[in-house]
């Protein structure tokens, strides 16, 4: 007789709308801590999984997995995701293409790092 295996429902937990945006961009509702704490490793794969723009992380993982209370946003959160060793090598790629227009004050400066 074949052994069922449990699955694992964390890794196909999908968040109902308002704790995604919580995890996301900050929570916005009256959770505790405890409560995204919980939240975040329930839905941390969902999360990750998400489409998002290069060099920017959910606020969940700043806080929970990096200690971060206030995250950096634009350049900066890419350039601290630099310095961590965070950012594979598409992503720096894509960073790239999306920043080269910008003026040199206006992008991470990991980009411009050498070119003098």
């Amino acid at each position: 007789m074949p052994v069922r295996r449990r699955k694992d429902r964390r890794r196909h937990a999908v968040p109902d709308w308002k704790t995604e945006i919580d995890l996301d961009i900050g929570w916005l509702s009256d959770r505790s801590d405890d409560e995204m704490r919980a939240a975040r490793e329930t839905y941390r794969d969902y999360m990750m999984a998400l489409p998002r723009p290069a060099g920017t992380r959910p606020v969940a993982w700043w806080v929970f997995e990096r200690d971060v209370d206030a995250p950096p946003s634009g350049p900066a959160e890419a350039q601290a995701l630099f310095e961590m060793g965070e950012l594979d090598d598409d992503e720096v790629a894509e960073l790239r293409r999306d920043w080269s227009s910008m003026p040199v004050e206006h992008r991470p400066r990991f980009l411009d790092a050498g070119k003098e």
